[in-house]
């Protein structure tokens, strides 16, 4: 009844939009009323806005943004601002979505910007109010807003110019009310006639809990109810959907609705709020791909691999031969391709000669026609229109036999292109690479076509909160890992700032819990809780505190059979202890820089050098990377020597004879180098070529005029180092011997200079040189030195333990300090004593997240495991 007197429902979020409509679709037929207008609260509020600019005394206008939009924009700030950081994509991804969320919760919880300037104690506070403030920069210029932004907008000018006035509202889902709703509540009172709707809440008549051995098991008996109450009602709700969703669909498609793998006809019985995104589907993947081909220096061979055995683009009929082309180009495992070896390849390999590829050589050539014609930036119009063009061109569009949500997926593909053209925010010329990330992103967060239906089964999360009545209830995976989980922390508000509105914390931790129950017995009488016993080998705990005052209807019920003596005490672990290391002759990774990490943060050296983790690192097959050079000069200087022997002759060896011998050895190495690498050009050769004559004439011209007498005696030589209980292999660069017998080590650096301050003031923080000096066991050394070769400046630094004749290079002699602390013995003793520190702490299973300054961090591989954020939290406590 109450709908004839309600001008507008307003729900909290769009699938209770779609839930209202259900809820009142039989009602409405039955009774031939109206169902009035029903809108998001996003969307209620840019209307009203929109409509009151048109007509009302305010002559203004601003655009909203759309969520791709707004990413698309703080992306555009970060990135710019970390350039120099050189972060990589998902690096940058994870932090765009943090700041989004950090901004959100500063406008839902009305947090003024003069709290964050006073409580940016961290480098993430100072760089989200400076991001911010670009932010707001951007959109006051532009006269565009986010979402979130227009209902405070919204606020301040239905207090000043009563925009929606005399009207019923009926509110929807707005039981969790952040202070900027509740405003929103609030000054919509004023001039209207609200209402709430309200669930009618009946008593609980079924309460089961279910203890499984893991969650494939929960799923499992999730699979066996629905299959046994077929034509009831049921919502299925986890708090770790994205992580179950996949098995728990895949498992309903097997056992209930197993003709849906080859009926695409046939409707589903479920739906997820939890959509799979455009850029997911076949189809759409297939297209993407085939416009990365038109990419300059695109070599990826499974993009060329999938491409070509994508069905029947271009033409049918030449379908079977390109897929023997791809075939036969995956099994000859050619690491890298590219289109010009693909044609070449075409032409003249006689195994794919007699194949009809004449369509695709076609093809071919317009997409190296586009290599050269799409270099450089365009404006996003332009490369739309070119994209369109080209996939017209191949056919994309004319794919024969498509099933019905392909054709949907690539209507909803042209329609994705439409909206990045009509975006607010690309205003300036891309690149291509530039132009496919944001394209990327918009099918990222677009979802696939689905059919709005009335589905016997709902697939949801908690912040769904669903409006519908159901015949039960399944709430799963029910453990205190997952609910209430790990207290969430955004590095980007201040930790005092998030006690002080309660953002996260325990406050809200248990009102949004009550929120969650009370809803739950709205939705139905019949309620079902599953949870884990196991996550592999880990013992898990089921969520306590849900329905405590029911306890006299709960059923508890095990899917597991019991087994004898099975003990479920639990032990805590302090993180920041790992178990001593016991034993003698203990290899570690690492060598060195286990130490040197270690200093640096305990951590790291825990989990990279002990438990061996670490990132993924591939060396560049198309060009010389930094590590490639080094290696490269190493072993130049490797061979010169070993057929050049001592400074005398080098002195005796003229410049004209110096520079051929240079040529030849050169020549050798970069030849086998290139048989190695194969897909670099004969240019980039050269050119390193070039570099590696130029740089190595200058290191040995040094070591002809500025070096004493020496004799080479080892190069690249392998040494066993023994610290304590701790044995590692080293590899010394080289070994020289002066004219009274005396030793000096070298070792090449070709990238920045570090001070020489590092290896004497306590606790010393470069180790290379110290170990290698005292724990190599080499005899009668008197200096340590570090050749540094790049093209700033040559150069050979160290220290000696007295003044040779003339000094080696820019060695300091320690014979001439004053001070005990600079005397050669008193070194070595220093360096014994820190190293052996070092070796004792690392034995003791240290570590603690303890660093000085994160900058050290820089070379870190493990950072992410170290939760640096949630150590500056755990810190903030400590000080309040």
């Amino acid at each position: 009844m109450f709908i004839k007197s309600i001008d507008t429902i307003i729900c909290m979020t769009d699938n209770q939009v779609e839930d209202m409509r259900l809820v009142f679709k039989e009602k409405i037929k039955r009774n031939s009323m109206q169902l009035p207008p029903i809108y998001s609260v996003d969307s209620w509020v840019k209307k009203e806005y929109q409509e009151f600019c048109m007509v009302g005394p305010v002559n203004e206008s601003y655009s909203i943004l759309n969520g791709i939009e707004e990413k698309i924009l703080w992306e555009k700030i970060i990135k710019n601002d970390l350039k120099e950081e050189k972060f990589q994509k998902k690096q940058i991804d994870s932090i765009v979505e943090k700041v989004i969320s950090a901004d959100k919760k500063v406008r839902e919880y009305r947090i003024k910007s003069i709290e964050l300037k006073d409580y940016d104690f961290t480098l993430e506070g100072e760089k989200f109010y400076k991001w911010l403030a670009q932010f707001k920069k951007h959109c006051s210029k532009k006269k565009i807003m986010s979402k979130i932004n227009l209902i405070q907008f919204f606020i301040e000018k239905q207090i000043k110019f009563n925009i929606v006035t005399n009207q019923e509202l009926m509110l929807v889902g707005f039981d969790s009310k952040k202070p900027l709703y509740e405003e929103l509540i609030n000054v919509l009172t004023e001039k209207n006639k609200i209402k709430e709707y309200v669930c009618k809440e009946e008593k609980i008549k079924r309460l089961e809990e279910i203890q499984c051995e893991d969650a494939e098991e929960e799923i499992k008996e999730i699979t066996k109810w629905v299959g046994q109450n077929i034509n009831k009602k049921l919502l299925i709700i986890s708090p770790a959907l994205s992580k179950y969703q996949t098995k728990l669909v895949n498992e309903l498609d097997r056992k209930i609705q197993p003709d849906i793998y080859y009926n695409y006809d046939r409707n589903n019985i479920y739906n997820s709020n939890l959509q799979r995104p455009l850029s997911n589907e076949p189809i759409v993947i297939a297209a993407i791909n085939l416009l990365k081909l038109n990419e300059t220096d695109q070599n990826n061979i499974k993009i060329f691999y999938e491409s070509l055995v994508f069905n029947n683009w271009i033409d049918t009929n030449g379908y079977n031969d390109r897929e023997k082309l791809a075939n036969y180009i995956n099994d000859k495992k050619i690491p890298k391709i590219s289109v010009t070896l693909l044609i070449k390849l075409i032409n003249n390999d006689p195994k794919v000669k007699e194949l009809n590829l004449d369509s695709l050589v076609k093809t071919l050539s317009l997409i190296k026609k586009n290599q050269s014609l799409w270099k450089g930036k365009k404006k996003i119009s332009k490369w739309i229109n070119l994209t369109e063009q080209y996939w017209n061109a191949i056919k994309i569009f004319k794919i024969k036999n498509l099933l019905l949500f392909e054709i949907n997926n690539l209507d909803l593909l042209l329609k994705s292109l439409n909206q990045i053209e009509n975006n607010q925010i690309i205003d300036y010329s891309i690149t291509l690479e530039e132009y496919q990330e944001i394209l990327f992103t918009q099918l990222s967060s677009w979802p696939a076509h689905t059919e709005a239906i009335d589905y016997c089964i709902d697939i949801q999360g908690f912040e769904e909160n669903p409006i519908r009545k159901y015949d039960a209830i399944w709430l799963m995976n029910m453990n205190i890992n997952i609910c209430p989980g790990k207290t969430e922390y955004n590095p980007f508000i201040s930790s005092k700032l998030q006690k002080k509105y309660h953002i996260f914390d325990e406050v809200y931790e248990k009102k949004i819990e009550e929120e969650r129950i009370n809803r739950l017995k709205n939705f139905s009488t019949d309620i079902t809780i599953s949870y884990s016993r196991k996550e592999g080998e880990a013992i898990l705990i089921k969520t306590p505190g849900y329905f405590e005052g029911f306890k006299e209807l709960i059923t508890s019920t095990s899917s597991i059979k019991p087994q004898e003596n099975e003990d479920f005490n639990l032990e805590i672990i302090e993180d920041h202890k790992a178990p001593e290391i016991l034993g003698t002759e203990i290899s570690v990774s690492g060598g060195f820089r286990a130490l040197e990490n270690y200093q640096i943060c305990p951590a790291w050296a825990f989990y990279e050098n002990r438990l061996h983790a670490n990132s993924f690192y591939e060396d560049s097959q198309e060009e010389i990377s930094k590590m490639a050079r080094g290696n490269i000069m190493h072993e130049l200087l490797e061979k010169f020597w070993a057929r050049c022997k001592d400074s005398t002759n080098l002195v005796n060896t003229s410049e004209r004879v110096l520079q051929k011998n240079l040529d030849g050895l050169i020549k050798g190495v970069m030849s086998a180098y290139k048989s190695r690498n194969p897909y670099l050009t004969s240019n980039q050769i050269l050119l390193e070529s070039n570099y590696f004559k130029n740089i190595l004439y200058q290191w040995l011209s040094f070591e002809k005029t500025k070096r004493p007498t020496f004799r080479v005696i080892e190069v690249e030589k392998k040494y066993k180092i023994n610290i304590d209980r701790i044995t590692f292999n080293v590899k010394i660069d080289r070994i020289d011997e002066y004219q009274d017998g005396s030793k000096v080590l070298i070792d090449y650096k070709t990238g920045s200079e570090e001070a020489i301050s590092r290896w004497t003031k306590t606790p010393i923080s470069n180790l290379q040189m110290p170990i290698y000096t005292i724990f190599s066991n080499i005899k009668n050394i008197s200096a340590a030195g570090v050749a540094y070769i790049h093209n700033k400046k040559i150069k050979l630094v160290g220290l000696s333990s007295y003044g040779q004749d003339s000094i080696d290079g820019e060695l300091k002699d320690c014979s001439l300090s004053k001070k005990d602390e600079g005397q050669w013995q008193y070194l070595i003793n220093l360096w014994h004593e820190d190293i052996h520190k070092l070796t004792s702490g690392y034995l003791s299973g240290d570590a603690r997240v303890l660093i000085k300054k994160e900058n050290d961090l820089k070379y870190c591989s493990v950072k992410p495991l170290l939760r640096l954020a949630e150590r500056r939290f755990l810190l903030e406590e400590e000080d309040e």
